[in-house]
């Protein structure tokens, strides 16, 4: 705690030559002044620390006693002022930070948006802009109500938006319109075929005359339930076929990949261009903009500058790395290329069935440059598909 204090008050090194130099020390004690790590150097001179309020007393007394002084250092508080006394800007800069940075907190330098799914954030930025939001823009003269309305005339998709502005940050909150249902027109006469070839395992007709039954093998294009009924007055009516037919149905997909592809070898080669954004303007931290590599990976990096406490600064710096690699030949595995292809064989068939799948079965044959993988897959689905009636 006393060193605390001595830095505070300030402190000074002092080196006294002379005859007798422990008559210095008596002579501090003598007349109070408070001294500390005092070290013997030689025969003629000892070291010793005095505050700096008592150091011209200290050096008056060592010249009464004919002793030389030297003054090795001075620390603490007292002499970091006097170094820092004409220099102004040290004066002047933290209240000019702190008031740039109260400016700066009246302007939009972040916009996050969030509850868009099918709406591009590209999409909602441009339009933003196109009404005055955007990144510098000042951010107490939003009215909500108003652009709410532009951004919905122009985006139809959105239902409702509000903007929230929290310091130097823009929150837009959007609403997505909700698609209403496929409306049916059950007055409209329709039959029901089969979509696919299979056999039918479950079949349950609500509305229609039933024109195959369970165990049946149908083709695809098939009539399952027919939309044209007998009436008790001897006369057909035609109605709207309702129904779920369920069936067991088969698929066999291929497809073949060659074991040779080209690859990268990066050859250590790189080459890296930094940029500095602030606001909306970019400044290029490098000369010439063309790059010299033949082929070449690009990398970029962001970093957004924040004050501590999570401020964000609209300066931001790109970094865009490029790593030269020369193409060459190579050769996977048969065994990759396998698990490669039934992979993509498996995405196929959910993309293609609306069902799930009973079984899965794959063949596999190589010729040494290419892979070829056959998918045999049995899958339980709805194939009843609605056409109307000509």
């Amino acid at each position: 705690m006393r060193g605390i204090f001595d830095r505070i008050r300030g402190t000074a090194r002092l080196r006294v030559s002379g005859a007798r130099p422990e008559r210095m020390l008596n002579l501090l004690a003598r007349y109070g002044i408070w001294f500390s790590q005092m070290e013997r150097t030689d025969e003629l001179s000892l070291c010793f620390t005095v505050l700096h309020r008592d150091l011209r007393r200290a050096q008056r007394l060592a010249a009464e006693a004919y002793f030389d002084v030297e003054v090795l250092r001075h620390s603490g508080l007292p002499t970091l002022t006097q170094r820092v006394k004409r220099r102004f800007a040290l004066y002047i800069m933290p209240p000019l930070c702190v008031l740039a940075v109260l400016v700066l907190s009246l302007f939009i330098w972040e916009i996050e948006i969030t509850g868009n799914e099918t709406i591009s954030d590209a999409q909602i930025l441009s339009v933003l802009d196109e009404h005055g939001i955007r990144v510098g823009s000042f951010g107490l003269c939003i009215d909500r109500e108003l652009l709410r309305d532009k951004v919905i005339s122009v985006l139809p998709k959105i239902s409702w938006m509000t903007v929230n502005v929290k310091g130097c940050r823009a929150e837009v909150i959007i609403r997505e319109r909700v698609d209403p249902p496929e409306i049916v027109d059950i007055g409209s006469p329709a039959d029901m075929i089969a979509a696919r070839t299979g056999l039918i395992c479950e079949m349950s007709v609500f509305e229609g005359a039933a024109q195959a039954k369970k165990g049946d093998t149908v083709l695809q294009g098939e009539l399952l339930i027919s939309g044209t009924m007998p009436s008790l007055s001897g006369n057909t009516r035609l109605v709207r076929s309702l129904g779920v037919i369920k069936a067991r149905t088969w698929y066999e997909i291929s497809e073949k990949m060659p074991l040779e592809y080209i690859s990268k070898r990066y050859t250590g080669e790189t080459k890296t261009k930094k940029s500095l954004i602030i606001g909306n303007y970019r400044l290029n931290l490098y000369l010439n903009g063309g790059i010299s590599l033949d082929a070449c990976d690009k990398i970029i990096k962001r970093e957004r500058l924040s004050l501590p406490g999570g401020i964000l600064l609209p300066i931001e710096t790109v970094s865009a790395e490029y790593r030269e690699y020369l193409p060459e030949t190579a050769r996977m595995s048969e065994e990759d290329a396998e698990t490669i292809l039934k992979a993509r064989l498996t995405q196929r068939l959910s993309e293609q069935t609306k069902g799930e799948p009973l079984s899965l079965e794959f063949e596999t044959c190589s010729d040494g440059e290419s892979v070829t993988v056959t998918l045999h897959a049995e899958c339980m689905e709805d194939i009843g598909l609605t056409v109307p009636i000509q």
